[in-house]
């Protein structure tokens, strides 16, 4: 069986459905309401333009599965801003083609697996994307891009900027050998950001762990590909952790200033 065949069983293995769907629409506005307890993904946006989403509130327990709060496919132009989103998935997730022009802002983010770029296999074009100026809350990852062997296309011009976690195991991840692939998939990852980055290994004062966080593992994960390169920088990112950093020998940092630990610590395997 292939990783991909193994996910795309893993998807079914959950066939219910999306709490709420959009497809197909010109100028989507959704504001002001709450989703609990979503038995699959609380928001999916498809093949739409002219997006926004402010003052939503998703919640449902961490432990669920494939309980993604918004997924972006094939969306061009959003604005995101002003959300809590407390979940057992990725918290903010951009695959698909087309999807390009996405902003991210001023938002709050608990229990789940980070805000994400691409996942399992097939073609991943997603470009010009900002997570800035929010939190990440007891999370298993902060700012991720995965792929698999399978995975095609390019992610380009992807930027987190002024994000602080608390309690997040991998702050900064990028996976092209994820749930287990080989790493010779055929994603071009360049014009990657990460920019006034912050993490906390403990919880927040005042806040009670309730996700699938815990103790920082590593201050990164950055495995690209073995066919195509990553171009990233790290700017002003402050991992508060004495770990060393993850890497392989296909990353490219194209700029590297007031990085802690530094990635000379890096372990190029």
């Amino acid at each position: 069986m292939t990783v991909d065949q193994a996910i795309k069983d893993k998807e079914e293995d959950n066939p219910r459905p999306y709490m709420t769907q959009f497809s197909h629409v010109t100028k989507l506005t959704l504001t002001d309401f709450s989703l609990v307890n979503t038995p699959h993904i609380h928001i999916k946006i498809g093949s739409s333009t002219d997006v926004e989403i402010s003052g939503v509130s998703l919640n449902t327990t961490y432990d669920a599965q494939n309980t993604d709060g918004i997924g972006l496919s094939g969306v061009d132009g959003a604005h995101i801003h002003d959300i809590k989103i407390h979940n057992g998935d990725d918290s903010v997730h951009t695959t698909g083609t087309g999807t390009q022009n996405i902003l991210v802002e001023h938002s709050e983010f608990h229990g789940g697996h980070g805000l994400s770029v691409c996942g399992g296999g097939g073609e991943c074009d997603v470009q010009n994307v900002v997570f800035r100026n929010s939190k990440i809350i007891d999370q298993s990852i902060g700012a991720r891009i995965k792929a698999t062997s399978q995975t095609t296309g390019v992610v380009r011009n992807i930027t987190w900027s002024g994000i602080e976690m608390w309690h997040t195991k991998h702050p900064i991840e990028i996976n092209a050998a994820y749930h287990g692939a080989s790493n010779s998939g055929g994603l071009k990852v360049t014009d990657i950001v990460f920019e006034n980055i912050k993490a906390h290994d403990d919880m927040p004062d005042g806040l009670l762990q309730q996700g699938g966080g815990g103790s920082i593992s590593e201050p990164g994960s950055l495995e690209c590909a073995d066919k195509t390169p990553c171009a990233i920088s790290l700017r002003d990112v402050n991992i508060m952790t004495d770990k060393k950093w993850v890497c392989n020998k296909y990353v490219t940092l194209s700029d590297e200033h007031d990085v802690s630990p530094s990635l000379s610590s890096c372990d190029h395997s």
